[in-house]
């Protein structure tokens, strides 16, 4: 599979780094729909930048419902129906933690004109322990994080070869570890330095306890705020444990 970032930030407008998105494809040549993990704002452009059809994506998975992980949906229903040359006809599945239905109510509530006109919208709440299996072919398993009162949910994805995780935004959880054994990448949040860790983040300490407890070879950092270095946060976090370790780059691919 490949996994490419269009969004490695946060909240704050950088211009290099923009809010949390990743688009999940299966190799090339083989066949099966495109999945997007949290589409915060610019999610769909950066999509066009990196040269992929936003229009194959048939799947949406939200860690959570912050703004910075979920303004693109809009984007996506609004073009979903009114894009030219045609609206979308194909099932649309958009998957999350408990809440999903209540938000995406609430989101078309706000903006009747994002309701589908001519496909369905599948809504499904997902359930910590278990997986699913999409409709092309994507094994999906969750697991609970600790994001504080937002709570969420970190995704593992599989197709044939290859074992992806993504953690969202979570302070040290046990159940990421879990989710993330074995793994061959794990796409890890890391907001700040050691010194200035917060509730409901990680910094690299925290980071380096769950690829040691996971033994995970191979780490991407995400989610840094502009105050720190990613690159120097990366360089600690592989000073504290065997893996791998290199901050994600918006608009870069990478084989799985």
């Amino acid at each position: 599979m490949r996994l490419t970032v269009l969004g490695s930030g946060t909240l704050v407008p950088r211009p290099d780094r923009g809010a949390p998105g990743f688009i999940i494809a299966p190799d090339e040549g083989e066949a099966g729909g495109l999945v997007i993990v949290d589409s915060g704002s610019g999610t769909l452009y950066r999509a066009e930048r990196a040269g992929i059809d936003w229009r194959a994506v048939n799947h949406l998975f939200y860690t959570h419902y912050h703004p910075d992980h979920t303004l693109d949906l809009v984007s996506f229903l609004f073009a979903a129906n009114w894009a030219p040359p045609s609206p979308r006809t194909e099932t649309l599945q958009v998957c999350g933690p408990a809440g999903l239905e209540e938000f995406v109510e609430r989101v078309c509530g706000a903006w009747p004109s994002l309701r589908p006109k001519s496909y369905e919208l599948r809504l499904n709440e997902l359930v910590p322990g278990r997986g699913i299996r999409t409709a092309s072919g994507w094994q999906v398993k969750c697991a609970a994080v600790d994001h504080g009162d937002q709570g969420g949910l970190a995704y593992r994805f599989s197709r044939g070869k290859g074992e992806l995780v993504l953690s969202g935004d979570t302070q040290y959880c046990r159940a990421l570890a879990e989710l993330a054994a074995g793994a061959d990448l794990l796409v890890c949040e890391c907001s700040t330095d050691d010194a200035h860790a917060v509730e409901g983040h990680l910094s690299p300490q925290l980071v380096a306890r769950i690829v040691r407890e996971s033994g995970v070879g191979r780490v991407l950092l995400n989610h840094v705020y502009p105050l720190w270095d990613p690159a120097e946060l990366a360089a600690r976090v592989a000073s504290l444990c065997e893996a791998q370790v290199e901050p994600a780059e918006d608009l870069r691919t990478y084989v799985i």
